[in-house]
Parts: C-alpha cells; sequence; structure tokens
C-alpha cells in the first residue's frame, strides 16, 4: 500500500485501502494502544446519544469498523428495530461480520459517510469513533449525519485531539505507535495517525462546521488531559 506523503492529505482510496490492510488486527492494536480504555469511550458514545430516550428504535454507528461500538449499541437498546453499522473498508465489515456475539437487529452495509443509504429524519441516535480524522469532506458529513437524525436526536463523535501539554502524544503517536504496527507488519499504516492527527481541526472549528450544518445543540468532553474528544451534537 502507497500513502500520500504525510503532509498531504490521502484519498479516499490510499484511506480505504490502509483500513483494508489493518482489517485483520485492528482490534488487538486498538486494545494496545489505548491501554484496553477505548471500549469504554465507546460505551460513553452510546450512553450520551441515547440519553433520555431509552426506547430508541432505528440507530446507526458510522465508520463502524470491526463493530465493537456497533455491537454496544445492540446491549444497551434490547427493543432496538434496526441498529446498523456503516463502514467504507469492505475488509474492516468483514471482520465485523464474523464476530461471534453479532445478534440481530445489528445490520452491516458498505457505504460513504459523504452520501449516506437512509431517508431523512430516521435515526434515533448516530455514533462515529475514530472516524472523523479520515473523512475528506467534514463539512459534508456533519450534514449527512443531520440530515438522517430525528430533530432532537443526537450525534456522538469520538476522536483524537492535540493536547494541550502534547509532548507524551506527540511521542507516543511518533515513535511507539508505528514500532507497535511493525510487530504486524504494519508500520507505514500505523505511521498515518500521527500525520492525521496533526490535520484534524481543532475541538472549536468542529463545533462551528457542525453548528454550519445546521446542529442546534453543540457540546464537548474531554478526557485523557484533553487527547480524547467527544463531540455532542443536537438535530
Amino acid at each position: 500500500m502507497t500513502m500520500a506523503p504525510s503532509e498531504l492529505r490521502p484519498t479516499p482510496a490510499e484511506v480505504r485501502s490502509l483500513f483494508d490492510s489493518i482489517a485483520n488486527h485492528y482490534d488487538h492494536i486498538n486494545f494496545v494502544m489505548s491501554w484496553g480504555r477505548h471500549l469504554a469511550w465507546k460505551k460513553m458514545c452510546v450512553d450520551w446519544a441515547i440519553a433520555g430516550q431509552p426506547d430508541a428504535r432505528c440507530v446507526v454507528d458510522l465508520c463502524c469498523g470491526t463493530g465493537d461500538l456497533t455491537r454496544l449499541w445492540a446491549r444497551h437498546l434490547p427493543l432496538a428495530q434496526e441498529i446498523w453499522g456503516v463502514d467504507f473498508s469492505g475488509a474492516m465489515l468483514e471482520q465485523a461480520r464474523r464476530h461471534p456475539r453479532n445478534s440481530p437487529p445489528i445490520r452491516w452495509f458498505q457505504a460513504d459517510v459523504l452520501a449516506l443509504p437512509f431517508e431523512d429524519k430516521t435515526m434515533d441516535g448516530v455514533t462515529m469513533a475514530f472516524g472523523l480524522r479520515n473523512v475528506v469532506d467534514i463539512p459534508r458529513c456533519f450534514q449527512e449525519v443531520h440530515r438522517i437524525l430525528k430533530p432532537g436526536a443526537k450525534a456522538v463523535i469520538l476522536d483524537l485531539c492535540i493536547r494541550a501539554d502534547h509532548g507524551f502524544q506527540h511521542w507516543y503517536l511518533k515513535q511507539v505507535i508505528p514500532r507497535l504496527g511493525a510487530l504486524f507488519g504494519l508500520q507505514d499504516q500505523y505511521a498515518y495517525l500521527a500525520p492525521s492527527l496533526e490535520r484534524f481541526p481543532a475541538p472549536q472549528a468542529l463545533a462551528h462546521l457542525a453548528q454550519g450544518a445546521g446542529f442546534t445543540g453543540v457540546s464537548h468532553r474531554t478526557l485523557e488531559q484533553g487527547g480524547i474528544h467527544f463531540l455532542i451534537l443536537t438535530s
């Protein structure tokens, strides 16, 4: 796999190729890379997305990867009629479909977040974990999320953020993570993480873009000394 130079934003085809190539090891590396915390962060996404509406019936997890957050939706909404896991990487979705804890009403679908295959105002909740950094048109993505949400429903977006004191974070992403990827023959793929964060808009800029897409409520929460950022959007 050949990626664009680190100072350039990769094309959608390059990003898809990257995620296809890491799908077999994605869960293992995520667990080690986050010291096991990523599942707790994803549970927070679900809790905040359905706060005040435990009777939600139709929800979607965007950029679902291998589906761990999607399956959290199923655990927390036993009466749900439709739980969608959407990703543009076919290899990631293949891993999601093979998971032994899958159960109805989870449905897996390959699609681009810039052109979602859902009708307007049909979703009771939306989540996206560690995917927004890789979207080539963030304003368009926000517009699509706003379009499919019912009035008053929430989207919760989880991603990395540059910490105010980012010396350790910079070292960890530049030095440790590529070496971790190298254990699986994926050093180049995981070297992509640091530049993807450097290009990513700051939380305040993301909030402004979300408001421009029509969201009436925008709030933030952070963890890990500001390195983990939640954007909570109300349609």
